[in-house]
């Protein structure tokens, strides 16, 4: 679902995000207990996993390699970025929704509105269009999992992993949250994570 929404008028900082924004960074970026942490663990559960790809194509520019997370009105794929040979994240519009102006309108403003955000603790927007009649947008690839694929892995996280990805994860929300953006979906399995130690 379009869970990004543009707050009416000026959001004041309340509680602990204000704080949180205000306070000197206690870990570098990225946090090297994370890193340290992601690094011991095993393969994140969404780099192993391979499911039956369905016959998206997107041009000759992205190469679809198996799905990711599938929603109700879009779906998440990993491909391959043939002109810059990386790998990417796409979101694709469900076609049957990409026949409504409505949707096709509010997808193009997440992807707008993500493009303009620029922190280290967001997942960047590089690309978005549309090829019979998928519409989508592009995102940079998250190499390593989800807090979920953390979570599942593990009974418990060490204190100062537990504190690290809190930290950064309320960094990014304030950040979003001064430019007047709402995440409406905040849940472990948006929270990523990679190798180095980076939150997103």
């Amino acid at each position: 679902d379009l869970k990004l929404v543009i707050a009416r008028g000026k959001m004041r900082r309340q509680g602990g995000l204000g704080r949180v924004q205000a306070s000197p960074a206690r870990w570098p970026v990225p946090s090297p207990c994370l890193a340290r942490h992601l690094t011991s663990a095993t393969e994140m559960t969404t780099e192993t996993v391979e499911k039956p790809m369905p016959h998206v194509q997107l041009g000759e520019n992205y190469t679809m390699k198996r799905p990711l997370a599938t929603g109700g009105a879009a779906r998440i794929f990993l491909a391959r970025q043939n002109s810059l040979d990386r790998d990417v994240v796409i979101k694709v519009l469900r076609r049957q929704l990409s026949a409504q102006e409505e949707f096709r309108r509010r997808f193009a403003e997440e992807a707008r509105l993500l493009a303009r955000l620029e922190h280290p603790n967001i997942v960047q927007v590089i690309d978005f269009g549309e090829q019979d009649s998928y519409y989508y947008f592009v995102m940079e690839y998250v190499r390593g999992g989800s807090l979920r694929d953390l979570l599942e892995r593990a009974e418990s996280l060490p204190l100062d992993v537990a504190l690290a990805i809190a930290y950064f994860t309320a960094r990014g929300l304030a950040y979003v949250h001064d430019h007047h953006v709402l995440h409406l979906d905040i849940k472990p399995a948006n929270i990523l994570l990679n190798r180095e130690g980076a939150v997103k």
